[in-house]
């Protein structure tokens, strides 16, 4: 049993070094363990969000451009470029969450 959890742990943690689409993942995801805050997550919405923000599976511009073929430079925050922002940054789960005006 341990060894087909150690060979799944290496093809999880490969899985998510090689993708481009878990980049905010694997930043707040680095090892195979049950993760504290979704204890938190008390609602079926609350834990769907978190889920979504986890997997890049929102409707974010860095996720839906990504399915437009748009650059990832041009895949910037609407909400931002509607308050006359110059230069918007890209609308990512780390925009969104940490610094969306």
């Amino acid at each position: 049993k341990q060894k087909v959890e150690e060979v799944f742990i290496e093809s999880w943690r490969a899985s998510i070094n090689s993708s481009s689409k878990l980049s905010f993942y694997s930043t707040v995801k680095d090892e195979f363990t049950w993760e504290p805050y979704l204890d938190h997550a008390r609602t079926y919405l609350d834990r769907r969000a978190t889920s979504q923000i986890r997997c890049s599976s929102h409707k974010m511009n860095v996720e839906i451009g990504r399915y437009k073929q748009i650059n990832r430079t041009e895949r910037t925050c609407e909400h931002c470029s509607s308050l006359g922002i110059p230069n918007p940054p890209i609308e990512d789960e780390n925009h969104v969450l940490h610094s969306c005006s």
